[in-house]
């Protein structure tokens, strides 16, 4: 009988090594993987930039710039460990920009889906999607809109209150991808919804106050935006179609522990490097 009991405690030892041992393997990364971001912000804004990507605790490499398509780098600053499940890591790449006095000068936006990874161990290199990051000059001109205060959270709500500095007219408000944004994001402005063409324009005096409250609504468990970056630039546009006015605001991915194996799941066949 004790035979018998010992066989079977051995069996069961057995059996729950291999399922680890399983599991564990199932886990492994050969490469890691970028989440998609989709960023719309100002030159200056640039200069300090998260970049996400999921890897496996154990691979000791990490990336020390990120090459863009014309050449130019971004520099890693720092890297930092955000939520983890198993093998599975979610890390965070602080990159700045190794090109400052060209953003400077800049006159058309820079747009980038791709970037080539330069790791640490060496010659290793491979170039992956990201999504989309617009890169737009910083405003030169009079600013028609003077901001008195700001408030934001990494959650995608936040308000900012402006004065004008002449006699303004605002003719619409819109942001950055609505088309996949729309349904999660509002936008009002003076009270007013900013979806709600019929209100425009709104006609504001020299010293008015103007208002934008803006919120992303919570989405469900399995909307694939949860996993996604955003830097959202809400603009005010006059009757001659000119920018009076934006603001930019982050929302974090939603990617937490409990969803990081199937969101690699989710991933496996992608064709997003070379």
């Amino acid at each position: 009988m004790r035979k018998y009991g010992l066989s079977l405690l051995l069996l069961v030892i057995a059996a729950s090594w291999g399922g680890n041992l399983w599991y564990y393997k199932m886990q492994k990364l050969e490469q890691p993987i970028f989440l998609q971001h989709y960023y719309e912000m100002p030159a200056s804004l640039f200069q300090n930039t998260s970049l996400y990507y999921v890897m496996n605790k154990d691979d000791l490499r990490e990336p020390v710039y990120f090459e863009l398509p014309t050449g130019q780098l971004l520099q890693v600053a720092h890297i930092q460990s955000r939520d983890e499940r198993g093998r599975l890591q979610l890390k965070e790449a602080i990159v700045s920009p190794a090109f400052i006095d060209d953003l400077k000068q800049m006159k058309e936006p820079l747009t980038i889906d791709q970037v080539k990874v330069h790791y640490s161990t060496g010659g290793e290199t491979e170039t992956v999607s990201i999504g989309k990051i617009i890169v737009y000059p910083d405003r030169r001109e009079e600013q028609a809109l003077e901001q008195q205060s700001v408030h934001a959270s990494s959650g995608g709500t936040g308000s900012a209150s402006y004065t004008t500095t002449r006699d303004l007219t605002i003719a619409s408000v819109d942001y950055s991808f609505p088309e996949m944004l729309q349904g999660i994001m509002k936008v009002k402005v003076n009270g007013i919804d900013a979806a709600d063409a019929a209100s425009f324009p709104i006609q504001l005096k020299k010293r008015a106050g103007f208002h934008v409250s803006y919120n992303s609504y919570s989405l469900p468990k399995n909307d694939e935006r949860r996993f996604q970056a955003f830097i959202v630039r809400i603009n005010y546009w006059d009757e001659k179609g000119d920018s009076v006015g934006d603001q930019s605001f982050y929302i974090q991915p939603q990617l937490y522990a409990g969803d990081l194996r199937s969101y690699v799941k989710s991933r496996e066949g992608d064709d997003n490097r070379e």
